[in-house]
């Protein structure tokens, strides 16, 4: 018997946590409120990278892309559309996951390195697009003026409450992804595309799936996170620091994980609010931290802390359920075939 079960733990803490992250803007300063706004977008960047990387294989390093169409995308829509500022949040994300479908056309003729490498390309050249597009005022930026309708103290709330809501939403969102059917197609490409592709598993829609979903989220918290700055420049909309802050909070908290990520925004809270607030020395402290605990533990932090792999607050494998064994064939008992023991079958006869 298979067991599927959500831990009672999981459950209770998720409910907690989410209450006391909406109730949170009414005992917050505003300087803690919006710290609390950008590491909600951090870490929303990096479980979106997570699914990518350590759940399908896809190793982009181009996802800054969607991070400036987003906060173009409601730039555009709450100052030259007069469009509701936070249906425009929402839209934003719903921009991205259009522009996913051409670009993943493209990336995905590509594989390995030269992914990584390509996905680095196509963000560069949107960049340039925006730099010389005088509509979206070129490589001086413009300004986001839709928001000025709230009051500094509402909008804080607003943002607040946006980005908190696609933290959640993206890790309900990949976690459902990750229990069903598409789920087990995505770890089964990042394990073995040729063999996933030999059992059936349509790689490129899977890789499309997964790749939109991650566009989507990360649209969202572009938008978020430009509108706080009520301003958007090409320069640091599409910025590889990006790329690079998603990739450290994965793989520090732990890649392939669904909980690394919560781990690894914790670190790079310490180290970006705590220790320094020097954008350079952030960058170097950020960059020693992963190479020595890398080094220590590959795996990540959350590996150790779940006693070896053990325990997990969102389980996405399936297991036997307590006293179950794994069913063994008896000696000169014909067992029934498989689809897979047909299609090898097949390919004999062929």
């Amino acid at each position: 018997m298979i067991e599927r079960r959500v831990p009672a733990v999981t459950v209770i803490g998720a409910a907690a946590v989410t209450a006391a992250a909406a109730l949170a803007p009414i005992g917050l300063d505003a300087h803690l409120q919006s710290t609390l706004t950008d590491l909600f977008v951090v870490y929303t960047l990096a479980q979106c990278w997570n699914l990518l990387a350590g759940f399908a294989g896809i190793l982009s390093v181009g996802q800054q892309a969607f991070v400036g169409i987003g906060a173009y995308t409601v730039a555009v829509l709450v100052d030259d559309a007069s469009m509701n500022p936070l249906a425009s949040i929402a839209l934003a994300g719903a921009v991205a996951l259009v522009f996913a479908l051409p670009l993943g056309w493209l990336m995905f003729r590509l594989r390995g390195v030269y992914l990584a490498v390509g996905s680095w390309v196509i963000a560069e050249a949107l960049r340039l697009v925006v730099v010389n597009s005088d509509w979206l005022g070129g490589g001086a930026g413009r300004s986001i003026r839709g928001f000025n309708v709230y009051s500094p103290g509402s909008r804080l709330d607003l943002l607040y409450w946006s980005a908190a809501a696609a933290a959640a939403a993206s890790t309900l969102t990949i976690y459902l992804i990750l229990r069903s059917r598409l789920g087990l197609a995505l770890q089964a490409i990042r394990d073995d595309e040729t063999a996933a592709r030999s059992l059936g598993v349509s790689a490129r829609r899977t890789k499309f799936a997964a790749f939109g979903v991650a566009a989507f989220f990360t649209g969202i918290a572009g938008a978020v996170l430009f509108a706080a700055d009520l301003r958007v420049q090409p320069e640091s909309a599409f910025s590889l620091q990006w790329a690079a802050v998603m990739v450290f909070v994965a793989v520090i908290g732990g890649l392939g994980q669904l909980e690394g990520p919560m781990v690894g925004i914790v670190v790079y809270y310490l180290i970006t609010e705590r220790i320094t607030d020097q954008a350079g020395t952030q960058l170097l402290l950020l960059g020693v931290a992963a190479v020595v605990l890398m080094a220590a533990m590959p795996s990540g932090l959350w590996h150790p802390l779940s006693r070896r792999g053990r325990v997990a607050l969102f389980p996405v494998h399936n297991r036997l359920a307590d006293g179950c064994q794994p069913r063994r064939r008896s000696p000169g008992i014909p067992q029934p075939r498989t689809g897979l023991d047909q299609r090898l079958d097949q390919r004999r006869e062929g």
